[in-house]
């Protein structure tokens, strides 16, 4: 029997949105497994701004974010808990992009979290931490870790607390390193641009009296011409007074 399993990964245009698959087989029992490729390379992004206004959703989901985060602090829970159901319902709706839809669960998680709701938690950080670790960036990454280590914890999940520690630390000691590579990167490019613009202060300074050379030299020859034109008129006139 001959099994044909198909490319294992995105070539082209045309894969888009068709899963692809690992295989696994048994040698033994000769029973093959299929394991999802969590990998993609191609999206297709349905845009009409005929049927819809992005510019509204995009302001609505930031303002309402905030407002939410505002009633949190002033301990307002049934009003933070209508605006994020609002905004996630919206987001799900019209099939928005994964990442605030990822985040606005995060928010969510560390929301319930808060009031000590872990069972209320847990389903929203489990949500959103699968698509955070594979696309997320690194500060999504730290936040939604540490949220997903303190509702585990809490829980008493001890072993994928720990796991979501060990993560979260290595995440954290990345951002610093980041940082420091970013710091390093940022004085580099200090110390090139002042050795430029030297350089190109140089070089000015180096034009500018090359050119007061030229206007002194010019001066110079312009005087002795004038003294010349001078003491010619002066000798012509004597001549003829001579002459006369």
């Amino acid at each position: 029997n001959i099994h044909y399993l198909g490319s294992s990964m995105e070539f082209t245009w045309s894969d888009a949105d068709d899963p692809k698959y690992f295989h696994v087989i048994d040698t033994e029992t000769r029973e093959l497994e299929m394991v999802r490729n969590p990998i993609t390379l191609y999206t297709k992004i349905f845009y009409d701004d005929e049927e819809n206004n992005y510019k509204e959703y995009e302001f609505y989901y930031r303002s309402s974010i905030e407002l939410a985060k505002s009633y949190r602090k002033l301990k307002q829970f049934n009003n933070a808990k209508i605006i994020y159901d609002e905004v996630l319902s919206l987001l799900e709706k019209f099939n928005y992009l994964e990442a605030p839809i990822s985040q606005t669960k995060t928010d969510i998680a560390e929301f319930y979290f808060e009031q000590g709701k872990i069972e209320e938690a847990k389903p929203f950080i489990d949500a959103s931490i699968k698509w955070v670790m594979e696309s997320g960036f690194l500060d999504q990454k730290i936040k939604t870790l540490k949220i997903a280590y303190k509702i585990d914890s809490a829980a008493h999940n001890y072993e994928s607390a720990l796991i979501y520690y060990q993560k979260y630390s290595i995440m954290l000691s990345l951002a610093k390193d980041k940082d420091i590579i970013l710091q390093e990167a940022k004085i580099n490019y200090k110390k090139e641009l002042t050795l430029e613009q030297e350089k190109s202060h140089s070089s000015q300074l180096i034009k500018d009296t090359e050119i007061a050379k030229q206007a002194s030299q010019l001066k110079s020859r312009k005087k002795t011409t004038t003294i010349l034109t001078v003491g010619l008129s002066i000798l012509g006139a004597l001549m003829l007074f001579l002459m006369y």
